[in-house]
């Protein structure tokens, strides 16, 4: 909200409605408050990476492998893939199906901040969901939590608890292998 304040602009406005100018301020706004909160180079690059525009689709490059991505988590797999290939009947399911997501990882990710064990070596949470883990760890790892130890997602189901793990690129070149490790656990 105070980003979107000190770009002066409205907090009902679509990213699709910006215009480059004011997407260029909220991305350096966004990238200062990154900094701010010692978030690594990751999430500045990512946050400055490349979107396509394709010819006749009206999404980026990044949207679109997100709609994909969104659909399928929530059980729509072949909704965006359909639409994608020229189904344009299927906009709006597949539309849901992507806020559906976007709004269940959001508040994921809201829940779990707020229950991230602390270890001295590691960070951990439980996932809600098998299927979110992955993204949850991605974003806690990129922007809220503490990057100079690696964090684990665990999702208990009945037979199997599913693991996702994620480090930083600094972490890596210190000699961490999350697959080593999580294969001898």
């Amino acid at each position: 909200k105070a980003v979107l304040d000190e770009c002066h602009l409205g907090y009902e406005q679509s990213p699709d409605s910006l215009n480059e100018d004011q997407k260029r301020i909220l991305e350096k706004k966004l990238a200062v408050r990154l900094i701010s909160q010692k978030c690594g180079l990751e999430a500045i690059k990512y946050l400055e990476s490349d979107m396509m525009k394709f010819k006749d689709v009206e999404f980026t490059s990044k949207e679109l492998s997100s709609i994909i991505d969104g659909n399928s988590r929530v059980g729509k797999n072949s909704v965006a893939v359909q639409y994608f290939l020229g189904d344009r009947k299927l906009k709006n399911e597949m539309l849901t199906a992507w806020r559906t997501y976007k709004t269940r990882l959001i508040d994921y990710v809201y829940r779990t901040m707020k229950e991230v064990g602390n270890l001295s070596h590691l960070q951990f949470f439980y996932s809600p969901e098998s299927e979110m883990a992955g993204k949850i760890s991605d974003l806690l790892m990129l922007y809220l939590v503490d990057q100079s130890k690696p964090i684990i997602g665990f999702n208990v189901g009945d037979r199997e608890t599913k693991l996702s793990a994620r480090g930083t690129i600094k972490l890596v070149q210190k000699g961490l292998n999350l697959s080593t490790i999580l294969r001898s656990a």
